[in-house]
């Protein structure tokens, strides 16, 4: 860290956060806006992100301001600049340190640039922390936290938050009564969550697994959901054809807060090493995350960290192996066993 002095950090500090990558790396962030709020509870914070990430701040009561790009391009660049100078921010903290992210906040003139260091832009930034988070010895919401250092703040409480209003809640009710699968504002069955894709962020889980798991659970009494992107329904459908009625998908067919508020009313869900996975563990349902041994994706950083999640992974414990080799029984045995501790079956 180039400064080992706190940062001031005041009620009246403007304070602009940056993360511009994907939804999972976005809800771990989460943890940072209580923390500043939680030491200076009047001070304004905005977080600039990517648009389609924007549904899962938008109800965070620590969040004052959003500002949204499409994709870090020279087009965007140019507003972005003029966009943050206007905001008149005191202190950045750049959790993504994209090149993007630190020449905007330079080129806003922001007088305080808290930063990772080791990258060549990172001499844009004021205040350098030093992180090798590719030695994944933390979770990722605790490197974003530790950025904080300069301001004073630190702090362990890695919780998640994502909202769910109970608006959302009755129309995703509404769905699932469409879908047969709620009787009188009650389900009829345990409900189990699958989301097969991670739209190429992770390895995942072969979608015949989840077919053959999705029939075991039936089998059971227990009512598997596919969900899913609009590119994973086409997959999903074709997969589907020809299978059992019983069978039931919303991929393709939720907006993301729709999804938020569908994962909320369900019992569990299981999931590859993605967004869908971190939104689930972060409302508060019971979570199964299937991870590969690789070194760059170890649950160790990018798990939710939370105690609700559940994390397979191969029996090879080569992490050079790209294979996601987890048995379905397994799969399923984790599913029985988390719902029989909630009484569930």
């Amino acid at each position: 860290m180039k400064n080992t002095h706190s940062l001031p950090l005041t009620n009246a500090s403007r304070i602009l956060i940056t993360r511009t990558d994907a939804l999972g790396d976005v809800i771990l962030t989460t943890p940072v806006y209580r923390a500043i709020k939680q030491t200076a509870p009047n001070c304004h914070i905005a977080v600039l992100c990517r648009e389609y990430t924007e549904p899962i701040l938008r109800d965070n009561p620590n969040i004052d301001e959003i500002i949204t790009i499409n994709q870090e391009d020279s087009a965007e660049l140019e507003a972005t600049i003029q966009h943050l100078k206007q905001g008149a921010y005191d202190i950045s903290i750049a959790l993504f340190p994209s090149p993007f992210c630190a020449t905007a906040i330079k080129a806003a003139t922001i007088p305080v640039r808290i930063g990772s260091a080791r990258r060549f832009h990172s001499w844009k930034f004021t205040h350098r922390i030093h992180q090798s988070r590719k030695r994944n010895e933390k979770s990722e919401a605790q490197y974003n936290l530790d950025l904080l250092q300069p301001l004073g703040i630190l702090s362990s409480d890695t919780t998640l938050e994502v909202s769910v209003t109970e608006t959302e809640r009755n129309m995703a009710k509404k769905t699932l009564e469409k879908l047969g699968v709620i009787n009188n504002n009650e389900p009829t069955n345990a409900i189990v969550a699958l989301h097969p894709g991670s739209a190429g962020s992770a390895i995942d889980w072969p979608l015949d697994n989840f077919i053959h798991l999705a029939e075991d659970l039936l089998k059971q009494g227990i009512i598997p959901i596919f969900t899913g992107n609009q590119t994973e329904q086409k997959l999903i459908d074709i997969a589907l054809a020809n299978r059992s009625s019983a069978l039931k998908s919303l991929a393709g067919q939720t907006t993301l807060k729709e999804l938020i508020a569908l994962l909320a009313l369900t019992d569990v869900v299981v999931a590859n090493s993605t967004g869908p996975l971190h939104l689930a563990a972060a409302i508060g349902v019971n979570t199964i995350g299937l991870f590969p041994r690789t070194a760059s994706m170890s649950p160790t950083r990018w798990a939710p960290p939370v105690e609700n999640t559940t994390i397979l992974q191969p029996q090879n414990h080569d992490t050079n192996s790209e294979s996601l080799n987890i048995p379905v029984n397994d799969v399923s045995s984790e599913i029985l066993a988390t719902l029989s501790s909630k009484g569930k079956i």
